[in-house]
């Protein structure tokens, strides 16, 4: 899987969570369902251990490539709590572009672990509009 694919997924998935709505706080709110939709569905897969691994290994490859990650914290449960003190509480920006990347790298790494249409099946299962292949818009399918 091309890693731009996880990327693409990303942003169809938070696009389908903020339901048209174009604002930082939309996109932040969207940001924080999807998180939990992927957490519970995925934990009722692999259980609470195996998502929590699953998650703190996206969230180290993410903190690589968005430091904003560093305000986000792990709970036991697989969870992700944002500190209080982190600039979600004056911009959310930098909590979505965090977001989204953290998404993509979950999404590379259930591609990894799972194969690509594994991972595509238990993700329409969350977001049936999601494109056949990640490779368009979400809009329509890929032939």
């Amino acid at each position: 899987m091309d890693p731009a694919v996880g990327r693409i997924l990303a942003r169809q998935t938070l696009a389908q969570e903020s339901n048209g709505i174009e604002s930082s706080n939309g996109s932040a709110d969207a940001c924080i369902r999807a998180s939990e939709k992927l957490r519970i569905e995925m934990q009722r897969l692999v259980g609470i251990t195996g998502y929590s691994t699953l998650i703190t290994h996206a969230m180290t490859l993410g903190r690589m490539e968005d430091p904003w990650l560093e305000s986000v914290v792990i709970e036991p449960d697989g969870s992700l709590v944002w500190r209080s003190d982190s600039a979600q509480v004056q911009d959310p920006d930098p909590l979505v572009s965090g977001c989204e990347t953290l998404l993509a790298r979950t999404m590379e790494l259930l591609v990894i672990f799972l194969g690509e249409t594994v991972t595509l099946r238990l993700l329409r299962n969350i977001w049936p509009e999601l494109s056949q292949n990640g490779s368009n818009s979400g809009t329509e399918e890929t032939q």
